[in-house]
């Protein structure tokens, strides 16, 4: 899935996932995802280990530093 997707910051800072994404990936409430703020641009994952691999190699260097949700 490559698409573009609004999703609107709730009270508490409460973001609510397209239910097309949480059917797709499987994602149940509870599920832990990771975030990684890349200067202002957000990446959300619910692959850890991938998102921490991606996040170590060299051309990563210079971003802001990853945080689990």
């Amino acid at each position: 899935m490559s698409e573009s997707m609004t999703v609107q910051v709730a009270q508490r800072g409460v973001v609510t996932l397209p239910k097309s994404l949480r059917e797709a990936y499987r994602l149940e409430a509870g599920d832990t995802l990771t975030l990684i703020d890349l200067g202002g641009v957000f990446v959300l994952s619910p692959r850890r280990a991938e998102v921490a691999r991606l996040f170590q190699t060299p051309h990563r260097s210079g971003f802001a530093h990853a945080t689990s949700v």
